[in-house]
C-alpha cells in the first residue's frame, strides 16, 4: 500500500475547486484525486466530492455532514468514526471500506456498494439504503432502526446483534445470514441470528423460546392467544435460522 498523502487545507480548498469546475465541464476543471490522503479529522461539510477518487483514504473523524459523495469511489477507505448526517452516498463505492462507529443517520446509500464493507457499531438510522449491496458486510451490532433496507442485498452479511427495530426489510436478499421473514396472523414476525421481533416487540431468541405463555399475556392484548397458536413456529423459525447462518469461516467470498 501506498504511503498516505497529507493535505494542507489552501490545497484541499485547491483541488475542491478544482472538482467543481470539472463537475460543471469548465475547461479547468480537474477530478479530485484523494486516493491515499490523509484526510483524517478533516472538516469536509457540505463539500461536493461526487464522483471524486477516495480509494484508500483515510477519513477517519472527519466531519462529512451534508456532504455530497454520490458515486465516489471510496473502496477500502477509513470511515471510522466519520460524522456522515445527511450525506449523500448514492450510488458510491464503499466496498471493503471500514465504517466502524460511523454516524450514518438519516445517510443517503440507496445504490451503493457496500460489499464487505465494516459497518460494526455504525449508526445507520433512518438512513435510506434502498436497493444497496451489503454482500458479506458485517453489521454487527448496528443500529438500524428505522432505515429503508427494501430491496438491498444482504446475503451473507452479519447481522448480529443489529438493531433492526421498525427498519424496512421488504424484498431484501437475507441468504446466508441466518434470517427470515414470516406473516402469522396479524404480526409480521422476522427471525435474526440473534434477535427475533414480533410486531413492536424484539427479544433476544433465548427469551422468545423461554416465553411462558403467562409472560405472552402481559405483551399485549390477545398476545396469550397469539403465542399459543403460534409459538411452535416461531421456536421452528428460529432454530432454522440457527442452522442456516453460516460461520465466519464457511461465509461465501466474493471477489
Amino acid at each position: 500500500m501506498s504511503r498516505l498523502r497529507t493535505s494542507t487545507a489552501d490545497k484541499l480548498a485547491e483541488i475542491l475547486r478544482k472538482h467543481t469546475a470539472y463537475l460543471r465541464g469548465d475547461g479547468d476543471g480537474v477530478r479530485a484525486d484523494f486516493s491515499y490522503a490523509d484526510l483524517s479529522g478533516a472538516d469536509l461539510r457540505w463539500a461536493d466530492l461526487s464522483g471524486a477518487d477516495l480509494r484508500w483514504a483515510d477519513l477517519s473523524g472527519a466531519d462529512l455532514r451534508r456532504a455530497n459523495l454520490s458515486g465516489a469511489d471510496l473502496s477500502h477507505a477509513d470511515l471510522s468514526h466519520a460524522d456522515l448526517r445527511s450525506a449523500n452516498l448514492s450510488h458510491a463505492n464503499l466496498s471493503h471500506a471500514n465504517l466502524r462507529w460511523a454516524n450514518l443517520r438519516r445517510v443517503n446509500l440507496s445504490h451503493a456498494n457496500l460489499s464487505h464493507a465494516d459497518l460494526r457499531h455504525a449508526n445507520p438510522r433512518w438512513a435510506e439504503v434502498r436497493s444497496a449491496n451489503l454482500r458479506s458486510a458485517d453489521l454487527g451490532h448496528a443500529d438500524l432502526r428505522h432505515a429503508n433496507l427494501s430491496l438491498a442485498d444482504l446475503s451473507y452479511a452479519d447481522l448480529g446483534h443489529a438493531d433492526l427495530r421498525s427498519a424496512n426489510l421488504s424484498h431484501a436478499n437475507l441468504a446466508g445470514t441466518g434470517s427470515c421473514f414470516a406473516k402469522l396472523g396479524e404480526y409480521e414476525v422476522w427471525v435474526l441470528p440473534t434477535h427475533t421481533r414480533i410486531g413492536c416487540q424484539c427479544l433476544p431468541n433465548e427469551d422468545w423460546i423461554g416465553l411462558t405463555f403467562d409472560s405472552a399475556d402481559s405483551m399485549a392484548a390477545g398476545a396469550r392467544d397469539w403465542w399459543e397458536m403460534y409459538r411452535d413456529t416461531v421456536l421452528s423459525l428460529i432454530q432454522v435460522a440457527e442452522r442456516q447462518r453460516p460461520s465466519t469461516d464457511s461465509k461465501e467470498k466474493v471477489s
